[in-house]
């Protein structure tokens, strides 16, 4: 069992990961305003925070691992939360961990080590995977120790900006009335999506509530106090590149994801650079190993309450999910090798946010079906306000998404219809009486 401190670690390793160091490069090539590319960001925290008190109060009233496989078979229905848990083992944990993995390939590029960027990419999923096999203690010391690393070295990297580097353009945070253009366009709606997946983690502890001490304050905990410091960071992180490379070299940018290293290169030259983008790689591995923690999880729940995937339930001597740990691994590969980076982002983002979506919308009903009955447990600050704010912007964000990237948004209603066909499979009594 873990703590509030590591659950709230957890959180935090989950959401500074590959987002923050990728996501401007891509933003920046289709919107042109300094401020419109802070807005995003504090946009993005707000997102996250709202759906983090939701979610806190969703975790107090239902203390079991599995996330929105939980919240929504007993909300609605237990075939919608079986679909939730698919998402969240193929799209919500297996294909992040593919992503920041061949972010961490690209940054061992970009040291000169003679390993390609693919081979690293598998060799740092399969290396965390190793670890969270083994003993729980030696896992959870691996992740607190990278979460605390983590921490210490981004804020190091964002002082170093203010300190070592001089401001070669001004960031605008008063807008003027060409900004304004800017923002509520598809261009901006879908450079949003890049901030949600910076930011995705911030419901991280909800998956292993099972394994958190005193779950219903716990996590609650976890997810407000890591979600605010992260949007703390992510702030003061964007607002250093902006204002120290200039505006022209970033749009440029042929690989994205070296946002990060561009900017060592501005404050340390080569041999600093070198420096900056080890620190980085240390980082992608405290996320990595946070995935491969949490995700599993999921699948182990899932498998608990169906007896055709009972597999998955299956725990080694140390009462680690074995299984569901080897499937995670297995999936995560598998997008390392087959898909592209930008697409990957989009197809996992689509689909995450459909859910979250649904789970916020769950409170909503959760509250209403329990009008008058007494419940002591953690409510969600400002509610119902963050709810339609978090609600109103998962809209905006799925329409704009459809529109501008139909290919992706597809991908990920045709894996949600692979998941409802395993429903039937799995349980097909069930899915018999629900005709």
């Amino acid at each position: 069992m873990i703590g509030s401190y590591t659950a709230t670690g957890v959180v935090i390793a989950s959401m500074v990961g590959t987002g923050v160091f990728v996501s401007l490069g891509f933003q920046a090539e289709k919107i042109d305003s300094t401020f419109a590319l802070m807005a995003l960001w504090a946009l993005g925290g707000a997102y996250a925070l709202t759906g983090a008190l939701c979610y806190a109060e969703l975790a107090s009233r239902m203390p079991r691992s599995g996330g929105e496989y939980n919240f929504l078979s007993k909300i609605y229905h237990p075939s919608l939360g079986f679909l939730a848990g698919w998402i969240s083992v193929i799209v919500g944990f297996a294909a992040p961990t593919a992503v920041t993995a061949l972010a961490f390939g690209q940054y061992t590029q970009l040291l000169n080590i003679e390993i390609n960027k693919l081979n690293a990419a598998i060799v740092v999923i399969l290396l965390c995977g190793c670890i969270h096999l083994s003993q729980g203690v030696i896992g959870r010391g691996f992740q607190n120790v990278l979460t605390l690393v983590k921490i210490v070295l981004l804020i190091a990297f964002i002082g170093s900006f203010f300190l070592l580097s001089s401001s070669v353009q001004p960031v605008n945070l008063w807008p003027s009335s060409e900004d304004f253009s800017a923002i509520g366009t598809n261009d901006f709606a879908v450079a949003f999506v890049f901030v949600t997946y910076a930011y995705s983690g911030w419901n991280a502890a909800v998956y292993c509530s099972g394994d958190i001490r005193e779950a219903r304050v716990s996590v609650p905990f976890a997810l407000c106090i890591g979600t605010l410091v992260v949007t703390v960071l992510y702030l003061l992180l964007n607002f250093a590149f902006l204002r120290s490379i200039p505006f022209g070299e970033i749009q440029t940018l042929v690989n994205k994801e070296e946002i990060a290293a561009l900017g060592g290169r501005m404050l340390f030259e080569e041999q600093g650079e070198v420096f900056v983008n080890a620190l980085i790689s240390i980082g992608l591995i405290s996320t990595i190993g946070a995935l491969v923690f949490i995700g599993p999880r999921i699948s182990q729940t899932i498998g608990t309450d169906f007896k055709a995937l009972s597999f998955l339930s299956r725990k080694n001597a140390k009462g680690i999910p074995v299984n569901a740990i080897l499937l995670q691994l297995a999936l995560s590969i598998l997008f390392v090798v087959f898909l592209e980076l930008e697409s990957l982002l989009v197809y996992t983002e689509f689909s995450l946010i459909l859910f979250s979506t649904l789970t916020v919308l769950g409170l909503f009903v959760l509250r209403i079906r329990e009008k008058g009955s007494s419940f002591d447990g953690y409510r969600a600050w400002g509610f119902p306000w963050t709810g339609i704010f978090f609600l109103a912007m998962s809209g905006w964000v799925l329409f704009s998404v459809y529109d501008k990237h139909p290919k992706e948004s597809n991908a990920g209603l045709l894996t949600i219809l692979a998941g409802l066909v395993i429903y039937c499979v799995v349980n097909p009594k069930k899915c018999d009486e629900e005709r």
